[in-house]
């Protein structure tokens, strides 16, 4: 693998986790990975809650758009060393034989905060919370000694780390 990994997540629509996800990693990992995100469907709309994280986080909103993910297939697509799918939707998809240069694929479910129902108050909450369960997982992401990274080892510890992701309270 090389030096700095390429690290794709991927999510029923590019509207709200797997960007969160994105830059996370790409705010945390600098140096050492750069990440991307898609959707199985991407529309053309940041959710406004997904957007005030990542502007907390530093993440310039110039830097994302939402995209599909089979812009991560073609020729000139960068050479992902993980993808990594945030719900059942994208981990169930077919399409895991058509990533180039065999990534390692991990399952992470992460609760989508785009149903959260209530008050401002509440969804900002639930986006939080979403923003959590993604924070301990690239946290450990970015435990593993990335000289030796040793492929088998780490699929096993990332879709291993079981989270209860499905109820956010």
């Amino acid at each position: 693998m090389s030096a700095i990994k390429n690290v794709l997540f991927v999510a029923a629509g590019n509207s709200a986790r797997s960007l969160m996800a994105e830059a996370l990693l790409n705010t945390k990992g600098r140096g050492a990975f750069n990440a991307f995100s898609a959707g199985l469907s991407a529309g053309t709309l940041i959710n406004p809650f997904a957007l005030e994280i990542i502007r907390d986080l530093g993440y310039g909103r110039q830097q994302l758009r939402a995209k599909h993910w089979n812009e991560f297939v073609t020729d000139d697509a960068p050479r992902l060393d993980f993808v990594i799918t945030l719900c059942d939707a994208s981990a169930n998809m077919e399409h895991h034989s058509v990533w180039p240069g065999k990534p390692i694929i991990a399952k992470w479910n992460i609760y989508d905060p785009r149903g959260a129902l209530g008050s401002v108050a509440g969804k900002r909450s639930t986006f939080q919370k979403s923003l959590a369960q993604l924070t301990a997982r690239i946290d450990l992401l970015l435990s593993f000694p990335h000289a030796h990274f040793d492929r088998d080892v780490i699929e096993q510890e990332l879709n291993g780390f079981d989270l209860l992701c499905k109820d956010p309270a």
